[in-house]
């Protein structure tokens, strides 16, 4: 009877573990994009951190990003992700980012929408205008 008992306590408890972590939701994250190893100054355009923003947020599950600067020890400008899923998540940053002066947002994307895209400058197109 015992045994029974130890059974029927484990399958519940197993149970609540799992729904538990099913309804978990994926909390913002925020991480450093590092400056490609190429000198080549297309490797370090926007275009290419933003593509690599949207190939990180694909990858770890995220919906939406947002490219942000943010001064180093060095006062050097650093370029950040800030990986979010919904729109309070978004606002929570807009908070921190006024009340921190070395964090600057440079804009928000859709993951869906960003990967594999490449942007270009309009000036750097001689006639476009």
């Amino acid at each position: 009877m015992r045994i029974v008992a130890v059974f029927i306590v484990l399958i519940a408890l197993l149970g609540c573990q799992s729904t538990d972590t099913a309804q978990r939701v994926k909390s913002p994250v925020m991480k450093q994009l590092l400056a490609p190893k190429s000198q080549e100054i297309e490797a370090h355009s926007l275009s290419n951190y933003i593509n690599r923003a949207a190939e990180l947020a694909s990858k770890k599950g995220y919906q939406h990003f947002a490219l942000v600067s943010k001064l180093n020890s060095k006062h050097k400008q650093t370029i950040w992700v800030y990986l979010y899923n919904n729109d309070e998540d978004l606002q929570s940053f807009y908070q921190k980012a006024r009340n921190d002066s070395k964090l600057n947002l440079i804009d928000t994307f859709s993951t869906e929408e960003s990967k594999g895209r490449r942007y270009l400058d309009v000036d750097s197109i001689p006639g476009l205008a």
